[in-house]
């Protein structure tokens, strides 16, 4: 129990990490919203493919839970306009990744691959929703 929650607290460190590397480069974040932005994408991706791709308790339903990736997936794309509208609502993101992370306790392999991957979605959204002129 006490491993889980560890392992979550520093999933979730991403986001200090990134904003605090936002406080030391300020100058970097505005020409590499681009880069940020995609490296979301990519990780938000990486993360749904290997939750979707594991076997994650033999009473849970593989194929059903591709589908609800799926549709999540889908709704996650038609709802928003472009991808910059993102960044409005990350922790309905930060929501489904500690569901992710439990049901990935499961597995300890995977559980670790989903700490890493979450902490590396949490620097580029921590880069594009701080501000650093105001401290």
């Amino acid at each position: 129990m006490l491993e889980l929650f560890l392992i979550s607290l520093l999933s979730y460190a991403g986001l200090f990490i990134g904003s605090f590397l936002v406080f030391i480069a300020p100058e970097e974040q505005k020409p590499y919203k681009k880069h940020f932005i995609l490296m979301q994408n990519a990780v938000l991706w990486i993360i749904a493919i290997t939750f979707a791709s594991s076997r994650l308790h033999p009473m849970f339903p593989y194929f059903y839970l591709m589908i609800i990736l799926l549709a999540a997936a889908l709704l996650i794309i038609f709802a928003r306009k472009t991808f910059a509208e993102q960044n409005k609502y990350p922790a309905l993101y930060y929501s489904a990744f500690a569901v992710v992370l439990y049901l990935s306790s499961f597995n300890k392999d995977l559980l670790m691959i989903q700490a890493a991957l979450i902490f590396l979605y949490g620097l580029p959204t921590a880069s594009l929703i701080t501000d650093p002129r105001k401290k």
